[in-house]
């Protein structure tokens, strides 16, 4: 399996594209696990089937990102999804998808996650994404005063996400050696690195996920003895950290140009 992260193919040039479709199938991969970020609320469809055709007999397995909301709302991009996958069994959409065994003793668990507002400086924060002006469910806040009632918001979201992937993990079978945990925000602070190092506290905020990363914390002590590989995306920037028995891999982007990340997880 190849792992790819923020692709955002709305952004990239066909001749980029195709480049990427040709660089997966070069590795004789049988199966895609996309972190989000794959276009944008309008465009994802057109955007999804176009990875079917670019990657034929590929299983692609992924989780969505804030950017596949925009210009749209969470429910309609999950609601357009789900019956999508219904009519292409090659797409799998893993945030409604049970854990899928992917070898005798490896499970893949995906959930989309939400950045909850929980790290970094949540008060003093200046930071103003264009998630709050072209995602539905987040317009009508203020960049500027308090920011109190769009955390709410945030963090609910992170809660809500945090819970269905506590599910999912729940169903792994007790005799799993390894759990693959996809997923689009990093569910630590340490795991949130832009350009070489960890975000700064203004940014933290809207680049974590606290929730998840408690979620996968209380599984790993339940199950000391399985190695859990978390893949994320959502800030753009490399990085492996380590904690016990779980390693986080955050895949870096840069618009225009999809690359494959790791070509065996």
């Amino acid at each position: 399996m190849i792992w790819a992260s923020d692709i955002h193919l709305d952004h990239a040039p066909p001749y980029s594209r195709k480049g990427f479709y040709k660089e997966i199938l070069d590795t004789g991969t049988k199966s895609l696990l996309i972190t989000g970020d794959i276009a944008m609320g309008n465009s994802l469809t057109k955007y999804l089937l176009e990875l079917l055709e670019g990657l034929p007999e590929i299983t692609i397995y992924f989780v969505l990102g804030n950017h596949d909301y925009y210009l749209s709302s969470i429910e309609k991009v999950r609601r357009t999804v789900v019956d999508l996958c219904d009519q292409h069994p090659r797409l799998r959409y893993l945030s409604a998808t049970p854990p899928v065994l992917l070898s005798e003793d490896t499970y893949l668990v995906g959930m989309d996650g939400w950045a909850d507002a929980q790290y970094g400086d949540t008060v003093r924060t200046t930071v103003w994404l264009n998630d709050f002006e072209y995602i539905e469910d987040l317009k009508g806040y203020s960049p500027l005063g308090s920011r109190k009632e769009l955390h709410t918001k945030l963090k609910g979201l992170g809660l809500h996400e945090a819970q269905r992937l506590r599910k999912y993990l729940e169903m792994v079978p007790e005799s799993a050696k390894r759990v693959v945990v996809a997923t689009h925000v990093p569910p630590y602070e340490t795991a949130a690195c832009h350009r070489g190092k960890i975000s700064e506290p203004d940014f933290l905020p809207y680049f974590s996920c606290k929730a998840t990363g408690e979620t996968i914390d209380k599984f790993s002590v339940s199950r000391p003895e399985t190695k859990i590989d978390v893949f994320c995306g959502h800030t753009h920037g490399h990085s492996v950290y380590e904690k016990g028995n779980i390693t986080v891999y955050t895949g870096k982007a840069q618009y225009g140009y999809p690359e494959i990340q790791i070509e065996e997880i």
